[in-house]
């Protein structure tokens, strides 16, 4: 079957393919494809709401396990989860018979769930809408704290609706209505796991995570931004979103997180747009912008939601939009000191509704130089809103990119798996060489989305090749598969996650250095640059572990066109490089020409080192 491409005509131009997973014979690396929640991965465990609303759940959420029991308390539904054979992901919708709960409750909940992840449902009363604040906000507070752990917002879900009492029973005020109530609820559960599952497959949580900074700027390097203009941006965007939150509404326009939760919608039925201010990690506003971001999630299946979405809706805004003569893309804002970076996309790109400067700021000007400190009287010569309150200062927005260019940046993207056959060969000397498809372990499941070392294991194999070869004893996939499970460094249905080269190197002790962050590396650098950086640490013994091919090539050998991780295992005299490749047909022993290998699809940002 052929690849389905969506709307090919309006994002010919982003350079962004969107794949149906179904059509493909291997798992997408790296691609956006349908995150559809798959209801074998969870497990619901409830009270008489979700009893009430479990035909709609299981209609809407195939799979899914619901263990629903009226009445039940928060303690007996944390004593159940003994007896339960628990999916990656518990949802927990308990609290409705336990109105005082405390820190001690939620935290044996978790202790409980091991390190699977766990999405608290907060509860409503129409007759008492405030006796579970206090049960609400802790929920929401252990969602801030803790990446695997999130909240589905009932309680906002029916406040947001103009007549609460069409979708909770008022007989007791908790049990929703069968119909509007019960499917509304399901919904609710559906949308916060879509938004839930997507963020942890990209590393994050469902709000604000102190790592969203270094995940944007680890994924504006990835697109060719040095690392100066990448902090510019990211420091725009923790200045516009509170550290880069993507469910974030501007204050006090009458939106909360439950809208978003609920699943965005900046357009009505009549075309009219349905909120006011600000939305996401850019704060999009203009009706343009806002709908055109509708429309990306859309097309893409993901909620608005999502930082991922966000940022690769982002990127696209970057290298399309022409503003006042000015473009955003790397080949501009990479010439560009810190200062003037900052400076133009916070004026030119983000267009703030009042000025680029706040009272009391120093402000740079068209040229580059400087205003004069800025008071509301002369706030005019910059031809921007006078009104003190509503102006955005420069000088936070650069010292929050100044901040950025002391952040790590982290990879969101994916290396996937293959489909080549063959074997492993290792006799306890040499480089050794393992197969994914090896059927020792090729049929073994990867992670808990119906993957197996064979369809997306190529970053755990190369793994293990270097790891064997760096400890001189054998360290096969078999040994080493639940280390990446438990850390959850599986994308589902595409492979592992970059950051599972680290992950691997600290269970073993062996040094890691993820060399595009250390040099700053990024699509735009020049080929004579990489290659000279990865041959300097081979021949000083290090094993460097790649990613390519996806959208950063062709596709070629080494590579896939899915996305493929390979070990770079030597370097000759010649300057010829030598590959562990778990594609078992491959020739193991061929040499290949750097520049070769660069071209079928290098990530030249993530290029990670592993020695002892």
């Amino acid at each position: 079957m052929a690849m389905s491409v969506r709307n090919e005509d309006f994002w010919a131009e982003s350079g962004i393919l969107f794949y149906d997973p179904d059509d493909m014979p291997c798992p997408p690396g790296g691609m956006l494809g349908s995150l559809n929640v798959n209801g074998r991965e969870v497990t619901l465990v409830g009270d008489s709401v979700a009893s009430t609303s479990s035909t709609d759940l299981v209609r809407l959420i195939d799979g899914i396990h619901v263990t629903a029991v009226s009445g039940q308390t928060f303690t007996q539904g944390v004593q159940s989860l003994e007896e339960l054979d628990l999916r990656r992901v518990v949802v927990f919708a308990l609290g409705s018979y336990s109105p005082n709960l405390t820190t001690t409750d939620i935290e044996a909940v978790l202790e409980q769930t091991g390190s699977r992840q766990v999405m608290f449902v907060t509860n409503y009363n129409v007759n008492n809408p405030t006796q579970f604040d206090s049960n609400n906000a802790l929920f929401r507070q252990f969602a801030q704290e803790n990446d695997r752990v999130a909240v589905a917002d009932w309680a906002g879900t029916v406040l947001s609706r103009d007549e609460p009492g069409n979708y909770v029973d008022a007989t007791d005020g908790i049990t929703p209505t069968v119909g509007a109530g019960s499917n509304l609820f399901a919904q609710t559960i559906n949308t916060a796991l879509r938004q839930f599952i997507s963020n942890a497959q990209a590393g994050v949580n469902m709000g604000a995570s102190g790592d969203n900074a270094g995940l944007a700027l680890g994924f504006l390097m990835e697109l060719g931004y040095n690392h100066t203009a990448a902090a510019a941006i990211v420091g725009n965007l923790q200045a516009e979103s509170r550290n880069i939150n993507p469910l974030l509404f501007e204050a006090g326009v009458g939106n909360s997180q439950a809208n978003a939760m609920e699943g965005f919608r900046a357009i009505d039925a009549n075309g009219n747009k349905t909120f006011v201010g600000g939305f996401g990690i850019v704060q999009w506003t203009s009706l343009g912008r806002v709908q055109a971001l509708q429309n990306f999630a859309d097309q893409n299946n993901l909620p608005v939601t999502s930082l991922e979405l966000q940022l690769r809706f982002l990127a696209w805004e970057l290298e399309n939009l022409n503003r006042g003569g000015h473009t955003f893309g790397p080949s501009g804002l990479n010439a560009m000191s810190l200062e003037e970076a900052t400076w133009l996309i916070n004026r030119h790109f983000l267009t703030p509704c009042a000025s680029f400067c706040t009272v009391g700021d120093t402000c740079l000007n068209h040229a580059g130089g400087c205003h004069n400190t800025v008071s509301p009287s002369n706030l005019s010569d910059l031809n921007e809103a006078t009104t003190p309150t509503a102006i955005t200062g420069f000088n936070r927005r650069l010292n929050f990119a100044q901040e950025a260019m002391g952040i790590t940046p982290m990879s969101m993207q994916f290396g996937g798996g293959n489909c080549v056959g063959g074997v492993s060969v290792w006799s306890g000397v040499g480089f050794p060489h393992f197969s994914q498809n090896d059927p020792l372990w090729a049929n073994i499941p990867y992670g808990h989305c119906g993957s197996t070392i064979g369809r997306g294991g190529c970053g755990l194999v190369s793994f293990a090749m270097m790891a064997t070869a760096l400890l001189n004893r054998e360290v096969n996939p078999i040994e080493i598969i639940n280390i990446p499970n438990i850390h959850n460094q599986f994308a589902c249905g595409q492979g592992s996650y970059h950051t599972v080269t680290g992950v691997l190197a600290r269970h073993f002790g062996l040094q890691h250095k993820h060399l595009g962050s250390e040099y700053g590396l990024g699509q735009n650098t020049d080929n004579n640059r990489i290659i000279e950086i990865i041959n300097q640490y081979l021949r000083q013994g290090w094993l460097i572990h790649s990613t390519g091919g996806g959208r950063f090539g062709s596709g070629a050998a080494p590579y896939t066109v899915h996305g493929h991780f390979i070990a770079i295992r030597g370097v000759t005299e010649t300057g010829m490089w030598l590959i562990a490749d778990s594609a078992g047909n491959r020739d193991q022993n061929r040499l290949w020409d750097p520049r070769e290998v660069i071209a079928a699809g290098m990530n030249k940002f993530n290029l990670q080192a592993v020695t002892r």
